[in-house]
């Protein structure tokens, strides 16, 4: 059965709607997104798995499970779209897959980014939610994972991770505590 249908005007680049569920008492859901976006991408985030999936125009079928016992794959604002204007390559869409940033939530002083391409050089730019640049490096990936100290000078937090590679390219959010 249908527990939400919206429709509005078209969204914007970057903006994020969340999807919040609750009342939760399956474990296994079917969304069905239907887009019929043309000039932006639509992407199914889903923060606790921390992937990002790239809806086509029409309808898309996206499976999730829950785990009923485990607070954070119930929690209500596990899922969002994204809404871009760039166009993903494939490479592009393969990358950013790959990519993973952990531990997230961050509550320590470090961050990692791995599956980075070996030997070629990584651009990471961290910004907040306002889309002001907090910090960048860039530096050649040795062993394919590149880690950020001084997680604790940032206020606690949702930031955007930008990761720029082989001119391909990754967004990714991660949540300072």
């Amino acid at each position: 059965s249908s527990l939400s249908i919206i429709e509005r005007i078209e969204p914007v680049n970057s903006e994020l709607i969340p999807l919040k569920l609750n009342g939760l008492t399956a474990t296994n859901y079917t969304f069905d997104i239907n887009t019929t976006l043309t000039s932006l991408q639509t992407l199914f985030v889903d923060h606790f798995l921390g992937t990002e999936t790239l809806m086509v125009n029409g309808s898309n079928l996206v499976a999730v499970n829950f785990d009923t016992t485990d607070a954070a794959s119930v929690d209500e604002n596990r899922f969002e779209l994204k809404f871009l204007n760039s166009t993903l390559s494939v490479g592009d869409i393969a990358f950013a897959e790959a990519v993973q940033v952990y531990p997230n939530p961050v509550n320590g002083d470090r961050v990692t980014i791995g599956n980075l391409i070996v030997g070629e050089s990584v651009k990471i730019s961290v910004y907040n939610t306002l889309g002001q640049l907090v910090v960048s490096y860039q530096k050649e990936s040795t062993n394919g994972n590149e880690t950020i100290s001084n997680m604790n000078s940032l206020k606690n937090g949702i930031y955007i991770l930008k990761i720029e590679q082989n001119n391909t390219g990754a967004t990714k959010k991660f949540i300072k505590n």
